[in-house]
């Protein structure tokens, strides 16, 4: 297997990129009592995430304005919610900026060069649909504005 992409072929991109072959990874968990045997979960998640999940399962105290990227998705390794995060950002190496909300996810290129993708359809993300679904590109967009901006 070559780094950052299945032996099927199924993804594209490779280490420290913004495709889904860089992101896309499976995340274990093993849990006896909490966490369910045997299942798969769809739970949108980052390991930014992992911060605020471990440190609020642990009852520590995290300071004010720490860790503002982070959200405690317990629920989701828990088997008890099937969404996780409603959205993550994803980089490569701070060049390009993404995000990935649902099955969708949204990036810009100079210059001028917009990307779209339907990751239900298309997990190689070979089909830009930026042309037929601008309003959700727009959408996208305004979350990944929104979370640089508190940055």
């Amino acid at each position: 297997m070559s780094a950052g992409k299945w032996r099927d072929g199924k993804l594209s991109g490779g280490k420290y990129g913004i495709m889904e072959g860089s992101s896309r990874v499976p995340f274990i968990v093993s849990w006896p009592g909490h966490t369910p045997k045997g299942t798969e979960s769809p739970a949108l998640m980052s390991q930014v995430d992992l911060a605020r999940t471990i440190t609020e399962l642990v009852g520590a105290e995290i300071p004010l304005n720490a860790l503002p990227d982070s959200r405690n998705l317990l629920p989701a390794l828990l088997g008890q919610d099937k969404v996780g995060a409603p959205y993550i950002i994803e980089s490569d190496n701070g060049r390009t900026q993404a995000v990935r909300k649902g099955q969708y996810k949204a990036y810009s290129q100079a210059p001028k060069k917009i990307h779209l993708y339907d990751l239900n359809a298309d997990l190689q993300e070979k089909h830009n649909i930026s042309d037929k679904k601008h309003s959700v590109y727009r959408e996208l967009m305004w979350e990944l504005l929104d979370t640089l901006s508190r940055e």
